[in-house]
């Protein structure tokens, strides 16, 4: 294992932009430089989703709709989903949105595949049919198929997806709570308040469940049938569970995770036929975060609290060596959860426990 800390010899690095403050901000997709859209929940105003189109120096906010909304995603042509703890919304560019007909359940994350082509990684009901598993949609949200992950046993909730052709696709799970505590991870968690009809972010920097790893199941799960079959590729079961996982190709994906006070990531080179463990800390932090760039290029994003100052530090790893080699970019006041890359600029979702935000790297 080989993660070195170097310093950055980069001119770039991340900072907050300047869009809306909001409660929260679940997830984060950008579909150009400028351009970027956020999942928000915001007290007051409502849960919805934010946009901008001049590199976060301004943004829209449109809602109110979802309940805690934990993620986005866009195609080219402007149509988009919104999942969140209720089911899925339709939505576009100019800010009209309804709600995915015939479609219920959860999620925590949402990926575009192609034009009209989105992918919801959750548990969804449609017409009686119930499936920890993927609703996807090839016609912009009008229609959706679900597809369970029928190799992972009731104890692995899909919480995240990767799916890098159209009949390849992999699924890392974790344990997560629904109902007005809703956890993204085991450290970050929103909390509704309905005495007051508000939200707020909490980090469990010093918490016993957050740190024991032995009461979370994290595994991988693989198709290459289009979901049809899976197998289990990966698992963590007793030492953590997963968070996001990301593939630049069918043959090279990377998945980050935490657990007893652990956060580590995984990299499989031949399809996930065997797997590296590329990186680690011990620091109690939280891992979240994960995009490949190439098949040697990777970011990993989450966070630690200073305990000094008793403010959560955002944490962007980076590596262009496959994960020998790592350097560390920090963003003082708030914690990465999501990340998204286009053209050469990185947006990632920046909270802490009073507002969020969205940081860019450029």
């Amino acid at each position: 294992l080989a993660s070195s800390l170097l310093a950055s010899a980069s001119a770039k690095s991340w900072s907050m932009t300047t869009m809306q403050e909001v409660t929260s901000v679940g997830g984060v997709y950008a579909t150009s430089a400028d351009t970027v859209y956020g999942a928000i929940t915001n007290n007051g105003s409502g849960p919805g989703m934010e946009k901008s189109t001049d590199g976060g120096k301004t943004s829209t906010s449109y809602g109110a709709f979802g309940v805690i909304n934990t993620d986005v995603a866009f195609d080219q042509s402007g149509h988009g989903i919104v999942v969140y703890g209720g089911g899925i919304e339709i939505v576009n560019s100019n800010g009209d949105f309804s709600k995915a007909e015939n479609v219920g359940g959860f999620g925590q994350s949402a990926e575009s595949l192609a034009e009209s082509t989105f992918a919801a990684a959750g548990n969804y009901i449609k017409k009686g049919q119930n499936v920890n598993g993927v609703a996807l949609t090839k016609d912009a949200g009008q229609t959706w198929d679900l597809f369970d992950v029928t190799s992972f046993e009731s104890n692995y909730p899909v919480r995240y997806g990767a799916y890098p052709s159209e009949s390849t696709g992999t699924w890392p799970t974790s344990a997560m709570k629904t109902k007005d505590v809703y956890d993204f991870s085991s450290r970050v968690r929103l909390t509704v308040d309905h005495s007051v009809n508000a939200t707020r972010m909490q980090y469990n920097y010093n918490n016993e469940d957050a740190l024991s790893g032995t009461q979370y199941f994290g595994a991988v799960a693989k198709t290459t049938d289009g979901g049809a079959t899976w197998t289990n590729v990966l698992n963590v079961s007793g030492k953590g569970y997963f968070n996001e996982i990301n593939c630049a190709d069918e043959n090279t994906c990377m998945v980050v995770g935490e657990g007893g006070g652990d956060t580590f990531a995984y990299l499989t080179k031949n399809g996930g036929v065997t797997w590296n463990k590329v990186h680690e800390a011990s620091d109690g932090s939280s891992l979240m975060g994960c995009k490949m760039l190439s098949t040697t290029e990777a970011w990993l994003s989450g966070g630690n609290m200073d305990y000094s100052t008793r403010k959560l530090v955002g944490y962007f790893w980076h590596t262009t060596d496959s994960g020998e080699t790592w350097t560390l970019d920090k963003l003082e006041d708030a914690l990465s959860m999501d990340l998204s890359f286009a053209d050469g600029v990185g947006y990632s979702t920046a909270t802490n426990e009073r507002v969020a935000n969205i940081a860019t790297y450029q």
